[in-house]
C-alpha cells in the first residue's frame, strides 16, 4: 500500500491521476496515438521509478544500526582497503567521488 503521507506517494497518486487524464484526452480525440503513447511511456517510466524509490524508503525505514554494527562495517572497510586495495577502490564510492547534484542530494 502506497502511504499517501510521504513525497513520493503523493507523486505516485499524481502520476496514476495523469495516466486517467491523458486515457481521457486520447479517447476525447485531443492526443494522436503517437503523442498518447509518448506522454503514457513517460508517466509509466516515472510510475516506475517511484515504486523503486517508495520500495527503498520503506526498506530503509526498518533498518536500525547500532554502534556497534557501525564500528564493526568501519573495521571491515579498512581491512577490506588493506587486504584489496584494487576491488575495495572499485566498489566504494565516497562522497568526494560524487557530482555536486547528487552531494545536494545526499
Amino acid at each position: 500500500m502506497i502511504n499517501i503521507n510521504s513525497r513520493n506517494g503523493i507523486d505516485f497518486l499524481l502520476c496514476k491521476r495523469k495516466k486517467e487524464r491523458v486515457r481521457k484526452a486520447y479517447i476525447n480525440e485531443a492526443f494522436t496515438l503517437e503523442e498518447y503513447k509518448q506522454e503514457i511511456s513517460i508517466i509509466e517510466n516515472n510510475i516506475k521509478e517511484l515504486e523503486r524509490q517508495i520500495l527503498e524508503d520503506e526498506q530503509v525505514k526498518d533498518l536500525k544500526f547500532t554502534k556497534e554494527d557501525i564500528l564493526i562495517k568501519s573495521d571491515i572497510d579498512f581491512i577490506n582497503k588493506i587486504k584489496l586495495p584494487n576491488l575495495y577502490n572499485q566498489i566504494v564510492i565516497t562522497r568526494k567521488d560524487l557530482t555536486r547534484e547528487k552531494k545536494e542530494k545526499s
